[in-house]
């Protein structure tokens, strides 16, 4: 597809990358309870992309399902709470802006064309 940085970003993964890294010592049951509380109670619209031992990233859009807008102060209170929680044991995390990588690499995952509703075909600019 065709389309400046901000307009691919925006069509295809308008939101924002959470990453956690938690401490040497955390279980798996708190990794559990983490991913549980981001996923059902603080972001349900949110999803785990990616998960290696102590290191969870979460893709959680600009909006949830009923159009509410997610702004970075509400993110920021959310993971600030948590790492301020001893039980949960935060050691770090980071929010950033969907990358223009990111939306290639959605693209890759995909396949040719199935972004824009077309498994079978090349991605074609007028598609989009």
């Amino acid at each position: 597809c065709l389309g400046s940085v901000q307009h691919l970003k925006a069509t295809y993964l308008d939101g924002y990358t959470v990453d956690l890294q938690l401490r040497s010592h955390a279980s798996s049951h708190i990794i559990e309870r983490i991913k549980s509380y981001v996923l059902e109670t603080a972001f349900p619209f949110s999803s785990l992309s990616e998960q290696h031992n102590r290191f969870l990233k979460f893709a959680i859009p600009n909006k949830s399902n009923e159009g509410i807008s997610v702004g970075l102060g509400g993110l920021f209170r959310v993971f600030e709470e948590m790492k301020s929680d001893p039980s949960l044991m935060v050691e770090t995390y980071s929010l950033s802006q969907s990358t223009l990588e990111q939306v290639f690499i959605q693209f890759a995952k995909k396949g040719d064309g199935a972004i824009c509703g077309n498994e079978n075909a090349m991605v074609q600019p007028n598609t989009c």
